[in-house]
Parts: structure tokens; C-alpha cells; sequence
């Protein structure tokens, strides 16, 4: 999958494969890739335990339970959202206690 085209910037060739490793979701449950984090940017790693901010991607928070105010977005290369706003129907997003 080419996902390079969701970093803001552009890595040098010998870095670029940092931006499929960061934006492989298995750096938030797997641990194996610590130390190169670290080893790029220690008091940011040690801060955020997220590459993301390591490779300048944008980070957006959303809230799942607006019925109309929750969307999903896309952010483009130059850092750009685009989003879209789905019906949630409260019947299929059901909370737990």
C-alpha cells in the first residue's frame, strides 16, 4: 500500500520507508520499533510515544458519539483535510457501560 502520500513533507529516499513503518498502526500495540523512534528524536519520542509527530504528520481528535458532528477525514500530502460526514445511526454505534 503507498501511503507516503499522507506525509506532509518530503524524506529523503533512505528515510522514506520511516513514513510506511510510522503509518503501520502496529507501533501502537508493538513495541519492537522503540529504540529507532528514540534514536530519531528521544524527547519527542519519550513525550509522545507517536512517530507521527516524529515525521511532522497532522493530527486530528474526533468525538464518535455527535449523530451529525462526527466525520472522517482524509489529510493530503500538503497537510490538507477533506472531510466527510456519515449519518451514525445510534443503533449500530451502541456504548457499552
Amino acid at each position: 500500500m503507498y501511503i507516503t502520500q499522507y506525509i506532509p513533507r518530503h524524506l529523503p529516499e533512505p528515510l522514506a520507508g520511516l513514513a510506511e513503518l510510522a503509518l503501520d498502526m502496529r507501533w501502537s500495540w508493538s513495541h519492537a520499533s522503540d529504540n529507532l523512534w528514540r534514536t530519531i528524536d528521544q524527547e519527542l519520542w519519550d513525550a509522545t510515544g507517536n512517530p507521527w509527530y516524529i515525521l511532522g504528520i497532522p493530527l486530528t481528535g474526533v468525538g464518535l458519539l455527535y449523530q451529525q458532528g462526527y466525520f472522517r477525514q482524509v489529510i493530503d500530502r500538503n497537510g490538507n483535510q477533506t472531510e466527510f460526514y456519515p449519518y451514525n445511526d445510534p443503533a449500530i454505534n451502541r456504548m457499552l457501560r
